[in-house]
């Protein structure tokens, strides 16, 4: 592995603003364009407990859109296995998840294309235990390192503070002019004494240099992002040392994507704090410290990764040859457009300063360290891991001035993005059929609660009757409550039909005739016309039958 002694590092900067009648400052508007894969490290992953990868791309979802999907018996399920805490646990719970691929495609978030190798790492492991160790198992993680993304949108996201943190390290190396450090300096006492700047953050002079932050947009609509492995390879490949086994996976700002950035450049002049003036003035300045720095890199890997070793595509070749021989390679001459290296996984040699660079190097097991200038390997994109010929570097970007673009800039990078837009079509269906999924949920939902809507209302409406009629039970006499609860038995009874006079009814019947001597006649009627009721259910002729005839007597006239 390979250890930096000493590299260039980015300062925070203040918070506060320079003096407004104190300061003046110059805007240019820049449009960045990436030669190669670029990842912006967010120090997040995706995991595969919020993604799976079917028919090509990676699916994204939150846990939110996981429980929707698994519901409460699903997600028990998980937590389940996640509290036994057994060794096969996660793999378990990955294939629960995996089974519901289609669901959770549907509520994904966004898609994101995923390498053949990528696919097929994930297809073979997913839900399988990676291998056991001393009684232990080894559980295959997946995890992908997320380029920096607006959470909201999911849309990757350029920090001014990279950019500014790349031009940074070139004007550095164009103060320090390639001159070796006889003083045993820390980093940032070698950036004092190279920028002629004081102790305090807010002396540094490349405060007053502003890099706005930009977000991914392309104007013929290729999608933003991609995956890819990081892979180690020997620099200078050798028999008998192979190189470390690296293979992080990570998502990456595909390489070909014309002008996706769109950021300002502002340069102020004038602060009370700071009395250095090493710091870049103008774009014309700015361009030519980052050409001088970081050009010769570009072109030294191109010939010793590319022609010297194979590891690049020859197709990327060709089209960065197009580029750096037409209008291109006029521009970054003449220091119209620049060049720089940007992100992770671009090299110790091009975060440190020429000359003064010591990038320690272990060797083998038993043997002292070594210091050289370069790097005994490199970190490259692959497709696939054990690639060794169509391999691409990454992190180098183009910066144009949106006012000064390069003229052949899209013709070049229209005919080396033809992968990404053959996949285009197939990336804006997934968009219409996860639309057209979200609607048809959207429009069951809006049934579903207006079901709901029309179930409470007449339930409200019920429960109102109910509540009517209750009070106005309430309001009744005395008399007609007695009447209407005999009414109710004799309208529910099923038992007594045609038993006559004997039936268990009439017993239950004579105590509301002794009470209703003492009604009023009008509610003795009422009485009266329940006892007619009454036996004809009994089969009871009152005019023949005594007993009939004298409680019908007894409540009014007689016929």
């Amino acid at each position: 592995m390979n250890k930096i002694r000493l590299s260039v590092s980015r300062r925070p900067e203040p918070t506060d603003v320079p003096n407004k009648e104190n300061c003046h400052f110059s805007q240019v508007k820049c449009r960045l364009s990436t030669l190669s894969p670029l990842h912006l490290g967010s120090g997040e992953d995706y995991y595969p407990t919020n993604y799976v990868i079917s028919q090509g791309y990676l699916h994204a979802f939150s846990d939110n859109q996981l429980a929707e999907v698994l519901g409460h018996a699903g997600l028990s399920k998980i937590l389940d296995l996640a509290n036994d805490g057994k060794d096969n646990a996660m793999a378990a719970i990955q294939k629960i998840i995996y089974e519901h691929a289609e669901q959770l495609m549907e509520k994904a978030t966004h898609s994101v294309w995923a390498s053949p190798g990528m696919v097929k790492q994930y297809t073979s492991r997913i839900g399988q235990v990676a291998q056991r160790e001393a009684n232990r198992t080894i559980n295959n993680k997946l995890e992908i390192q997320r380029t920096i993304y607006n959470p909201f949108t999911h849309v990757p996201v350029l920090t001014g503070s990279s950019v500014k943190g790349a031009i940074r390290t070139a004007w550095l190396n164009r103060c320090n002019q390639g001159r070796k450090s006889q003083l045993n300096e820390r980093n940032r006492e070698l950036q004092q004494r190279l920028l002629e700047m004081g102790k305090r953050v807010d002396e540094d002079p490349f405060y007053l240099l502003k890099v706005s932050d930009a977000s991914y947009r392309h104007a013929q609509g290729l999608m933003p992002s991609e995956l890819w492995f990081a892979v180690s390879r020997r620099r200078k490949p050798q028999p008998d040392r192979a190189p470390s086994n690296l293979n992080t996976r990570l998502e990456c700002i595909g390489p070909w994507r014309a002008r996706c950035f769109t950021f300002d450049l502002n340069f102020l002049n004038a602060s009370h704090r700071i009395t250095s003036r090493k710091a870049p003035q103008s774009w014309h300045e700015l361009a030519q410290s980052t050409n001088a720095y970081y050009l010769p890199k570009f072109k030294d890997e191109l010939v010793q990764l590319g022609q010297n070793v194979g590891y690049f595509s020859q197709e990327w070749i060709q089209s960065i040859n197009k580029l750096l021989e037409g209008d291109l390679g006029v521009a970054l001459h003449n220091n119209r457009a620049m060049i720089i290296h940007l992100g992770k996984h671009t090299g110790a040699q091009d975060k440190t300063l020429d000359g003064i660079r010591q990038i320690k190097i272990l060797g083998k097991k038993g043997t002292s360290p070594t210091t050289r200038s370069e790097t005994t390997e490199v970190r490259l994109a692959a497709q696939e891991i054990e690639d060794q010929t169509t391999l691409l570097p990454f992190g180098w970007v183009v910066i144009e001035l949106e006012s000064d673009p390069v003229t052949n800039l899209l013709e070049v990078f229209d005919e080396a993005s033809k992968s990404s837009k053959d996949r285009l079509e197939k990336e804006l269906q997934w968009a219409v059929w996860r639309q057209e999924k979200q609607k048809a949920r959207q429009a069951q939902e809006f049934e579903h609660q207006r079901k709901l809507k029309a179930i409470a209302e007449k339930d409200a409406l019920q429960k109102s009757k109910e509540q009517e009629e209750e009070k106005r039970l309430r309001a009744l006499p005395a008399e007609l409550k007695t009447i209407m609860a005999f009414e109710q038995k004799l309208s529910m009874d099923q038992g007594n039909a045609g038993k006559g006079f004997g039936s268990p009814l009439i017993e239950e019947f004579k105590p509301l005739v002794i009470l209703a001597g003492s009604w009023e006649p009008e509610y003795r009627q009422k009485l009266q016309s329940l006892a007619s009721d009454l036996f004809t259910y009994l089969q009871v002729d009152r005019k023949k039958n005594k007993k009939a005839k004298e409680i019908w007597k007894s409540l009014g006239e007689e016929e």
